[in-house]
């Protein structure tokens, strides 16, 4: 079984990421097979400093800056386990559920994560689409992360909530 953090839009400029990161996040990162940045990271030192939590898989977002923009790909695909899983930021339909769902389907993924929202979504579609919302800059929601443990092709997401310092999971699977 591998465990995957995914998160989006941190928008993180002028401070240190621990400094904006509750602490259980980090140790969630850190503690993971996998962390995936769906775009908007903003900063190329954020962006590093996502490096140094572990091994990171991500992707340029529409705010990043022109460097980060250069560096990374707009859209990636990874293996998990049994899993192949599509990282993008945005699409072309993006606040559409059916739009990302085609979009999973053309890039041939088993699970697409996105960013754009700032809000957590999961759709279980013919292919599962979710956005992790935005630890740091929410847009009418909570701050959030997700979890996904992959145990050969099946999933099971959680909602990372984060208030304050603290994070907790809300289990997204059956939703």
């Amino acid at each position: 079984m591998k465990t995957v953090i995914a998160i989006a839009d941190t928008h993180i400029v002028d401070k240190p990421l621990r400094s904006l990161l509750p602490r259980s996040l980090i140790d969630l990162i850190e503690r993971s097979d996998l962390l995936v940045h769906a775009g908007s990271f903003t900063s190329i030192e954020a962006y590093e400093e996502f490096l140094e939590l572990g091994e990171l898989v991500a992707v340029a977002g529409a705010e990043d800056s022109v460097e980060l923009q250069e560096k990374l790909d707009w859209s990636t695909v990874v293996h998990v386990e049994d899993l192949s899983i599509g990282v993008i930021h945005s699409g072309r339909h993006v606040s559409d559920a059916i739009g990302m769902g085609y979009l999973a389907r053309e890039m041939g993924v088993d699970l697409l994560i996105h960013g754009y929202l700032h809000r957590p979504r999961v759709d279980k579609g013919v292919v599962t689409t979710i956005c992790p919302g935005s630890p740091t800059l929410p847009r009418m929601s909570i701050p959030s992360a997700m979890q996904i443990c992959i145990d050969g092709d099946s999933l099971d997401i959680r909602l990372i909530v984060c208030s304050g310092r603290v994070c907790e999971y809300i289990n997204a699977t059956n939703l």
